[in-house]
């Protein structure tokens, strides 16, 4: 239990950096969706613009965050699948939340 706190942690070390590198549209997006708990249609409202429209922004920038903050890591090799691995669960469930 505390490795998962740590891991979290060290997470969202690596996202606060990464977000402040985003564009400000994003930063906006992701604040209202991760921290505020805004679903997209009330982005929408809060934003002006269509839920379509809101999605796709979200979407974007989850990808942006998602490349900075694997620029930022410490890259790590796993053994088992051979390739770089990051520090990421953190962007990985704000990505889960986007799908549900």
């Amino acid at each position: 239990m505390g490795e998962h706190v740590a891991d979290r942690l060290d997470s969202r070390a690596l996202i606060r950096p990464a977000l402040d590198l985003l564009p400000d549209t994003d930063q906006e997006l992701l604040r209202l969706w991760a921290w505020e708990g805004l679903e997209p249609q009330e982005i929408a409202y809060v934003l002006g613009c269509s839920r379509g429209a809101t999605r796709v922004r979200l979407h974007r920038a989850l990808r942006r965050l998602r490349r900075a903050v694997l620029a930022a890591a410490p890259q790590h090799t796993d053994p088992r699948a051979g390739h770089r691995a990051a520090h990421d669960d953190t962007v990985a469930a704000l990505a889960a939340r986007m799908e549900a």
